[in-house]
Parts: structure tokens; sequence; C-alpha cells
């Protein structure tokens, strides 16, 4: 560390407010839009920088730093004038202001708390913060408001840096869904068949069918192991997805043989996050279906699966027909009648084919540029907290040059 440093416990800096939060004092979101306005709500949230939303009414009229806990460790927020909190810990205000620099105070803690192994366990009370924060390296003010102006645009440009990526990402995406809702778009009444999901299964009995309901099926009768049941968590990003396991034995798969999954399956989520869809993958092991979902085993002579979901999500007619159907802006009432309903205009299979191949290229580029903007967000994240660490050793001489540079570009 460098001359003129020395180390001092948080609780000789600030003074800790614990604020308690009652549960008529909690902002939900109903109440930001009963009561609408420009004073910012800071929450517990890490997005957003723990931004809750605006509201009409404001707790603090001060520039003070707020702090919360969520999961892992200690968040910390710099509002500077008139805000609330809903769901954090409390506030620190310093003491004496001519010797300590809110900015340097809030980047010395962001730093700190980065290097202190924290039990999720511990609630965000003054105590927490009095027991691990008792050894802050601190400057004279100059050498504070020097080591924050230089913090300041540094972060500012991985700000700027950030922001273009999840830009760049954003307008990726909208081509991508375009490019996509155009190939759909192409089949057209009048010159293919129109047909229905019913039509489309296979002719066997419980081609198309929902989970088990009730009693069929309890909470109390999953195991750590066995076999799979799928649910909404496999289906809610439009691909088929591992997520949370559940599973039932092997006994009790024999009561439940008729919601078996199987390749090729199209799985549509019918409660909780309705209308999402996915294709039950060629490598699935032995499972059922939860009752949170419409199984369809498409006659695959007529029909891809693919192509089935596809046109589910992205053709017109499908997106009108379900829109019709809809509760509000939720699916409440999507049901395998509705889904069985569903019209379908349905092009040759080398048509299909060839939409599937189309799309699934589209999709392919999209992938490869959400890998590279999370190698960015990394890289980042890295960044600022290299440049934190150079800031409280004491080796922060000027803003990072030509990598601060690239990074803001």
């Amino acid at each position: 560390m460098r001359d003129g440093w020395t180390y001092q416990s948080l609780d000789a800096l600030v003074e800790l407010e614990w604020v308690e939060l009652g549960r008529g004092k909690v902002i939900s979101k109903l109440d930001l839009a009963q009561t609408p306005g420009t004073y910012p709500v800071y929450s517990s949230a890490k997005e957003a920088d723990g931004k809750f939303g605006e509201y009409g009414l404001y707790m603090f009229d001060e520039e003070l730093i707020t702090w919360s806990v969520d999961g892992g460790g200690h968040l910390f927020h710099r509002p500077k004038h008139r805000f609330s909190v809903t769901n954090v810990g409390g506030t620190l205000r310093i003491l004496r202001r001519e010797k300590l620099d809110y900015r340097f105070l809030y980047y010395m803690l962001s730093y700190v708390q980065s290097t202190i192994p924290f039990d999720w366990v511990l609630k965000a009370h003054p105590s927490v913060l009095r027991r691990l924060y008792t050894h802050l390296p601190v400057p004279e003010l100059g050498e504070q408001k020097r080591v924050a102006s230089i913090l300041d645009e540094a972060f500012a440009g991985i700000a700027a840096a950030t922001t273009n990526a999840e830009k760049n990402l954003a307008n990726a995406r909208s081509l991508v869904d375009v490019a996509i809702e155009e190939q759909l778009s192409r089949i057209s009444q009048g010159q293919h068949q129109k047909t229905t999901v019913a039509q489309l299964a296979e002719d066997r009995k419980n081609s198309i069918r929902t989970g088990p309901f009730g009693s069929q099926l309890l909470h109390g009768e999953f195991v750590d192991e066995g076999i799979a049941v799928l649910g909404i968590d496999n289906v809610v990003q439009n691909q088929f997805r591992w997520d949370k396991r559940r599973y039932i034995t092997a006994e009790k798969f024999q009561e439940l043989t008729r919601y078996r999954v199987f390749p090729g399956d199209v799985l549509i989520s019918i409660m909780g996050t309705c209308g999402r869809c996915a294709v039950v993958p060629d490598d699935i092991p032995l499972a059922i279906n939860s009752k949170h979902l419409c199984c369809i085993s498409v006659d695959q002579s007529l029909c891809l699966p693919e192509f089935l979901k596809l046109y589910f999500l992205h053709h017109p007619m499908a997106k009108n027909y379900l829109e019709e159907r809809a509760s509000g802006a939720i699916m409440a009432g999507l049901n395998m009648g509705i889904i069985k309903d569903l019209p379908v205009l349905l092009p040759s299979v080398n048509e299909q084919a060839e939409i599937v191949m189309t799309c699934d290229k589209l999709s392919r580029g999209l992938s490869d540029l959400t890998v590279l903007y999370s190698r960015k967000r990394a890289h980042l994240a890295e960044l600022k907290q290299a440049i934190l660490r150079q800031a409280f050793s004491g080796e922060l001489t000027a803003l990072p040059g030509a990598e601060m540079q690239d990074e803001a570009a």
C-alpha cells in the first residue's frame, strides 16, 4: 500500500443505519404502478444496479450508500438524492464528509466485499458489516477524490462497452426473429393444405396428452433418481434443456406409462409460463411429462416435429389463433383442446425440411453471438475487479489506457 494510506474500520468512517422494513413499508410493483413518480427505488436485485423502479414518494433526501444481501454477498448502491429502498439492509451515512468521499467509500466497499467469503445465512444487519469491514484502506481526501475520479471514468467506459454489447445482441435477436417470421409467413393459405394439430398426431391412443393430475402423482412421490419427469423448466427457453431434475420410481412409472415421452415429441407448456415449445431430443432417457405440459407425438410422415414447433411459435395464423384464446396477456386458458384444434398450413415434408434447416442456421448464428456476448461480459467483470485491485493497493496512477479504449469502443 502507498505512503499516506491507513487501515480503518467501517465503524470509524460512517454511521450505520438499519432500515427496518415492516410489512407495510415494503414497496411492491403494485405500489410503483399506483403511485408513479421519478424517485428511484433500490432493492437487492443485481439487475440494473439494484434499481427496482421509480416511485412517487421517497424515504431519503441526501447522498447515502445503501446495502443489501443477495445470496453470495453484500450489494452496495450509491443513490445521490431522494430515493427509497425495498428489501435492502440499510444505509451508510459518512460521519465527517471533510475526510471521506462517498464515491471512494462506495468503490472501496464494492472491492472489499468481493474479497470476503460471505455466508448468505447472515442477515444484512449493521453487526454483519461491523464484523466484516474492519480493515479498510483509506488515503487522505485528495487521493480519495483522485482515485474515485479515475474509477468513475474507467467504469463509465466498461458500462458503455456492456451497453453496446447488449444492444448488439438485442439487435441480432430481433433480426433473427424477423428472418424466422419471414420464413414461416411464406406458408400461405390457398397454396398449402390446411389441417390441425390433431390430424398431424400419430394415429394411436394418447398421441396428444397432458401429464398426470391430482392424486395420480403427488409431490411426495418424487425421488432422487429413477424415471425422469419433464416440466416447464425443460421447455421454457423454447429449446429442450435439462434444469431441475425430478424422478419417480420404476414402480410408479408402470402406473403412468400412458404419459411416456418419446424422441421427437413436441412439448408445449400449458400452465405457469404458457406457450413455450420444444422438441424432445433423440437421446432422451425414459421419462414422462408433467401436467404442466401437453405432449404431441407427431406423425413424421406428415409433419416434422421441428417444423411444428416453429409453426406454433412463429406463424401468424398460429399466433393469432392463440392470442384470440388468451386471457389478457397470459395464456391462462391454453389447454389440450385448444392445441388439438390449432390450424396448421402444411407444406410438403421437403419444404418443411428446408424451412427447418434455414431457421436452424439462423439460430446457430445467434447462439454463437450469445456465447461471444457472455465472454465479453465475463471479461468486463474481470477487468472491473482488476482495476479495483489496482486502486486499493495504491497502484492506480492513471486511467488504464489501450484496453479501456478497446472495451469502450
